[in-house]
């Protein structure tokens, strides 16, 4: 039987803060991690400037800033090293399931009503009040029907998560193969491309392919739609191909290799090598974290360091790169972006079935989840 409780009947904000002590490594969940695919970083104690919040296992960590993004982490083992930034409200389940709370977390409409809740002078930088979001009425369906949504969309997430565990294998190939062919002692990276600058209108962007610097992911994690599009001046145009990198803060190793024409921010350098087939060799070049370094090394700026476009391309590569290798990588790149591209229609699937579970308009009794289960491990 359906009923109408507070949030906070049902989760509870369960707050430790933890000053980080120099010598111990911790497993910090913070916001860059969450958008790295939400793998917590190994960071010691000595390089951690503030205070930070306990993690404990069976907790969902809610974000407060910029809630758009929907930063909601769900937390179900730990270690006793683990913290989180003070940008989480960690969130405790009680008295309901709680990957059915998890997902009303990530839901539109909640997700909607808690930006009408936001306070702070800066729009970048206002947060949601944990007694408000507490107070939000939700309607809590029977125990069982909660813990079959909570399997229904779950199965999604598992496929998604398989997607990503896939191309982290695959893309630790293309990093082996550039590592063991170095340097051949005379090649340059502008011996192997170009760095393209075709400008047009603002105009032609579009929000399945804009990629600006906030969009493209920390660590090498590949890009993420884009919060808004530009209105004013002209974009950069790419192609399929192409190797987009982010030059503000080149130590993120915010880099992706483009499945498709599209435009991006000026502040985003795109690479495009002299020969096609070379494409993906670059890519593989260009994620190295010795290109990474080579880029700070030759940065400008101290609060947000930007790379020499210039000293970029005086990168030392090898340029001889076989046939069946140039092939390999090709093949490996392909199945990365049709995986992505799989994971992309699993959670725009997910996201519809979300609200229509919830309110009953979609009756989880008349769902078969082996028969779900099994279609999603055939996609």
């Amino acid at each position: 039987m359906e009923c109408r409780v507070r949030l906070g009947d049902v989760v509870k904000v369960v707050k430790r803060g933890v000053k980080p002590e120099p010598g111990i490594v911790y497993r910090h969940y913070s916001l860059p991690a969450f958008d790295n695919g939400m793998r917590p970083e190994k960071v010691d104690g000595d390089t951690i400037r503030s205070s930070k919040l306990v993690v404990f296992p069976n907790t969902i960590l809610m974000n407060k800033l910029n809630v758009r993004f929907k930063r909601v982490w769900p937390v179900l083992e730990c270690n006793d090293r683990s913290i989180a930034s003070t940008e989480f409200m960690p969130l405790k389940v009680e008295g309901a399931d709680y990957w059915y709370i998890y997902y009303y977390l990530i839901s539109p409409a909640l997700t909607s009503l808690i930006e009408g809740m936001r306070t702070g002078t800066s729009g970048s930088h206002q947060r949601i009040d944990a007694s408000s979001f507490l107070g939000i009425q939700i309607d809590l369906p029977s125990l069982k029907n909660q813990e079959a949504i909570g399997r229904i969309l779950r199965a999604f997430d598992e496929k998604i998560e398989l997607n990503n565990r896939i191309n982290d294998y695959l893309a630790a190939v293309c990093d082996s193969v550039a590592e063991s062919l170095g340097v051949d002692g005379s090649s340059v990276l502008s011996d192997m491309c170009s760095q393209t600058s075709a400008k047009i209108a603002c105009s032609a962007a579009s929000p399945e392919s804009y990629v600006s610097t906030e969009s493209l992911l920390p660590n090498k994690g590949g890009r993420q739609l884009a919060s808004s599009l530009p209105t004013t001046g002209k974009v950069t145009s790419y192609q399929a191909g192409d190797t987009l990198v982010s030059n503000i803060r080149p130590y993120f190793k915010k880099i992706w290799y483009a499945d498709r024409e599209g435009t991006c921010s000026g502040d985003v350098i795109v690479f495009r090598a002299n020969e096609p087939d070379f494409a993906p060799y670059l890519y593989s070049i260009l994620r190295s974290d010795s290109f990474f370094e080579h880029v700070m090394a030759g940065s400008k700026g101290t609060k947000m360091p930007r790379g020499d476009k210039g000293q970029m391309m005086r990168y030392p590569v090898s340029c001889n790169c076989g046939e069946e290798i140039l092939k390999t990588l090709a093949s490996i790149l392909d199945q990365i972006s049709l995986n992505n591209r799989e994971s992309a229609r699993m959670t725009a699937l997910r996201d519809s079935l979300l609200p229509k579970l919830m309110s009953g308009e979609i009756d989880v009794s008349q769902i078969d989840l082996t028969q779900l289960n099994n279609r999603l491990s055939d996609c």
